[in-house]
């Protein structure tokens, strides 16, 4: 029963298949144009692309587009106010528990070595404005008891005791070796 029905539905399928393919008169819609510009024309007109400024790449879609300039943009370099209240003799002390180790003419200090005549940026932040101010010193001696630094805009010398007694050591101790040394940069803000 089953395999007849099966045949039975093959022949009404084929008898409706070649009705529609006798019929010669019926045409896909490309081939009634004579012209085929005129569908290209038609259907690039329906697209969505048309109707965009700029494609999917970012690019402008009319040909005839004139192509601004990029625009420049300049980063303004970050500036550190100095303030006039923070002086570098008031501050040093809170580089002291930053030391990790000192002697022999180097220092181990918030984990970075440094060697006499090494430049180092020493960052302090004002507690009442807010400000941080930089204090760029070079390291004119280091033993175990001691830490001697040089400020470079004043040559002034600071110390900072590490513990014992304070021993300064001789004007011969403190000369710095020539050359311009860079150190790194070291938050001394409480």
């Amino acid at each position: 029963m089953g395999k007849r029905l099966n045949i039975l539905l093959l022949i009404v399928a084929c008898s409706n298949f070649s009705s529609h393919a006798e019929d010669k008169s019926t045409q896909f819609s490309r081939f009634q144009y004579k012209d085929p510009s005129e569908l290209i024309n038609k259907r690039k007109a329906s697209l969505a692309i048309n109707k965009r400024t700029y494609g999917p790449f970012g690019k402008n879609q009319d040909p005839n587009a004139k192509v601004a300039p990029p625009k420049t943009i300049t980063k303004k370099p970050k500036v550190v106010e100095q303030s006039p209240e923070l002086e570098l003799k008031n501050v040093i002390g809170n580089l002291k528990p930053k030391v990790n180790m000192a002697g022999n003419n180097m220092a181990i200090i918030n984990g970075q070595r440094f060697l006499k005549g090494d430049i180092l940026k020493l960052k302090a932040k004002d507690p009442k404005t807010n400000k941080t101010q930089v204090f760029e010193v070079q390291l004119a001696r280091a033993t175990s008891k001691l830490l001697a630094f040089r400020n470079i805009k004043s040559g002034e010398f600071h110390y900072l005791q590490l513990g014992g007694d304070l021993n300064l050591g001789t004007a011969e101790d403190l000369e710095i070796p020539q050359g311009d040394k860079k150190g790194g940069d070291i938050d001394i803000s409480k």
